[in-house]
Formats: C-alpha cells, sequence, structure tokens
C-alpha cells in the first residue's frame, strides 16, 4: 500500500519507430480494489502523457475524453499505456492514448495539452476576459461549510485508502437541493458535495488525482431511490480542466457530484462532476475569510456514462479467475 503518487507511478519502456512511446505501471490494489475504476485508470494515462510532453511547450492536460471497452484489474497488477503524439499545434497539443493489460486494449482517450497556468500576470485578451467571482455571473462554489467544519465519515468498507485520506460531507449541498426540490424550484435528480483531504505527508494534489477523486461519486442517484447495492462500471468519461491547481501544496478538494438520468439498457445513467479547491483541510485549522466561498476556483468539470450492475448474491460464481467481460 502507498500514497496516490506512488500508486499511480509509471515509467517509459521503449519507444517505437512510429513515435509511439510505452510506458509501464501496476496498479495498487488499495486504490483500484478488484477492478480499476475509471478515474484510476485516467489518472495513470494522464502520468504518461504528461510524461511525454515534459519537454514540449504544452505540458499540462487540458481536456480527455475516455473510452473504457473492458474491465482492467489489480490481479494481475501490470498495466501498459502506449502513447502518440498527433499533431502539436501552437495553442494545443493532441495525443492519443492506449491502456492495455494481459494484451488486451481496454481503455482508449485522445487527450488535449495546453498551458494552464497563465502565470501571475497574464496578458490581456480583447477576445475574452475570465469570469469569476464575484462578478454575477461567475459560478461560485457549490459548497457552504468548509472543510474544517464537516464530520469525517469513514470510506465504505470497499474503498481501502482510508488510511491516505480522510472524507467528509457538506451536508448544506445535499439540504438545498431537496428544499428546492421540495418547493417546485429543483432541478430534480440528487446531488452531493464531499471533501477529500490527503492524509500522507508526501501526497499533495495533482492533476492526475483529480480525476480519481471525481470517480467517487457513482450511483448517486441508485443509492438514492434505495436500489439494492450495485458497481457502477463507467463506460465513458469527459474531463476538462478549467484552472491550476493552485501554487503550494494543496492537500484537500471538493467534488460536487448531480446524477438526474436514469435510462435502458443496463441502467444506463449521467453523472456530472465539479471538482474546487478548498479554503481548509478536514480535521484543519477553520479558516477565518467569510469570503471564502468567492475565491475558491473549480478545477476540473468532469461527465461520466455509467451503468449500474447489481451485485451478484454471495455463492454465485464471481468469474474472478475469468478475463472480464466488454463493456459494450
Amino acid at each position: 500500500m502507498a500514497p496516490y503518487s506512488k500508486a499511480s507511478e509509471v515509467q517509459q519502456v521503449s519507444t517505437s519507430d512510429g513515435g509511439v512511446r510505452v510506458y509501464r505501471g501496476r496498479a495498487d490494489p488499495y486504490w483500484a480494489h478488484a477492478l480499476l475504476s475509471g478515474g484510476y485508470l485516467v489518472g495513470i494515462i494522464i502520468r504518461a502523457c504528461a510524461d511525454y510532453q515534459s519537454s514540449a511547450v504544452h505540458k499540462d492536460p487540458i481536456h480527455i475524453s475516455a473510452h473504457f471497452f473492458s474491465a482492467a484489474t489489480s490481479n494481475p497488477p501490470d498495466l501498459e499505456v502506449h502513447v502518440k503524439l498527433i499533431r502539436a499545434g501552437k495553442g494545443f497539443s493532441n495525443l492519443s492514448a492506449e491502456l492495455i493489460q494481459q494484451g488486451t486494449l481496454r481503455v482508449t482517450a485522445h487527450l488535449v495539452f495546453g498551458v494552464l497556468d497563465p502565470g501571475p500576470n497574464p496578458p490581456a485578451d480583447p477576445a475574452y476576459a475570465p469570469l469569476y467571482p464575484p462578478e454575477p455571473q461567475a459560478r461560485t462554489t457549490p459548497f457552504r461549510q468548509p472543510p474544517s467544519r464537516c464530520t469525517a465519515i469513514p470510506l465504505p468498507s470497499l474503498l481501502k485508502f482510508g488510511p491516505y485520506v480522510l472524507w467528509a460531507k457538506d451536508p448544506t449541498v445535499e439540504a438545498r437541493h431537496a428544499r428546492l426540490n421540495a418547493a417546485g424550484d429543483g432541478d430534480g435528480g440528487f446531488e452531493d458535495g464531499r471533501w477529500f483531504t490527503l492524509r500522507d505527508a508526501d501526497d499533495v494534489v495533482t492533476t492526475a488525482l483529480l480525476p480519481f477523486l471525481a470517480d467517487l461519486h457513482p450511483g448517486l442517484l441508485h443509492d438514492a431511490r434505495g436500489f439494492a447495492p450495485g458497481v457502477f462500471p463507467t463506460v465513458a468519461m469527459t474531463v476538462e480542466f478549467k484552472a491550476p491547481i493552485p501554487r503550494g501544496e494543496a492537500k484537500t478538494i471538493g467534488a460536487y457530484g448531480s446524477s438526474r438520468f436514469v435510462n435502458h439498457p443496463q441502467g444506463r445513467h449521467g453523472l456530472d462532476i465539479e471538482v474546487w479547491t478548498a479554503p481548509d483541510d478536514i480535521g484543519g485549522t477553520p479558516t477565518r475569510d467569510e469570503n471564502w466561498r468567492e475565491k475558491q476556483r473549480c478545477l476540473l468539470v468532469a461527465h461520466h456514462m455509467t451503468l449500474a450492475v447489481p451485485l451478484k448474491p454471495r455463492g454465485k460464481t464471481s468469474g474472478r479467475n475469468k478475463t472480464p467481460k466488454n463493456k459494450l
């Protein structure tokens, strides 16, 4: 067991004549459990592509579109990521990546890299102006209770990385949504807000970590409606990075999730996530800034297309020793 920064490491092992670089990593079962989550795999892909771009002008991931063909597992743990540059333009570079396990393509992804952090004094652009609070049109963080004032709760038993992550719910998010729905002014569905604080001294928030934390909300609407426990495999996931991680060593982020549709076939449902900066840490010294909400920035937005698959009763064949079936 290792902190996320170690559990998602990759190393380049070869380069082909066609410019494809091959990276290898090992899935950590404590972060990934039996089947690897889509966010964990996207994080590994990001780390491989970031290494590929490390000497280029466009070093930052801007957008990722990933499609999951079949489940990857932590046993065996070996993974390969094949990365190729499609085109390097003036403002962006486009890359393709394939994640392979046991010779089978598990995930394919298209990534756009650019420059996420313009520096402390970016030049003015007459074509647009960034939209930040307190401007009235700007979106403010949906969190209304800072992490230091939320109660840490145990992670679900299925998630084994509790020694490295504290988790707390902001009760105001769900309460506000329920109040609006009851008054007939809500958008339906379900909403949830969670703070995550990294506990290990060597772990800090990174771009590769954000998709992993953004993928810890599956089944929101399914659970809220009282259905039996299930698993929620990701079929497709898009991620857009909105802002750079704050300078320094950030340890806490907030993930706000909303889910509004469940459709045939296979309980297909959408999940939208926003990942936000935080003013303090779970269990830490509370912020004294009354305007802390206006100072937070959205780091990432993500959309998942996931399925709802009921858990098999005990005694049924688990298929643990079988090759995972295709999702599509």
